[in-house]
């Protein structure tokens, strides 16, 4: 059972892979140091077409929040690894 398990959240685990790879806007969140293909493309979906908000906002969230991002990645990627 736990080997089925192993190998489907591998075959998961590359579909994310895949559609962080094909978005944009994830792929330059990956760009920063700490932050992998899962948070990347959870981060993009969550914010959509950035161009709506403001830049205050957009300056906030790439200064402070971002290390809580990087966090969550390393916490994550510990995880697999």
């Amino acid at each position: 059972v736990i080997e089925l398990l192993n190998k489907e959240i591998k075959e998961v685990d590359e579909m994310i892979k895949k559609q962080a790879e094909a978005d944009e806007n994830a792929k330059l969140l990956m760009t920063i140091p700490g932050i992998s293909y899962y948070p990347a493309l959870l981060i993009s979906s969550e914010i959509g077409d950035i161009s709506r908000f403001p830049d205050s906002f957009i300056a906030d969230l790439f200064s402070s929040r971002i290390s809580a991002f990087s966090k969550f990645s390393y916490a994550f990627a510990s995880l697999y690894s």
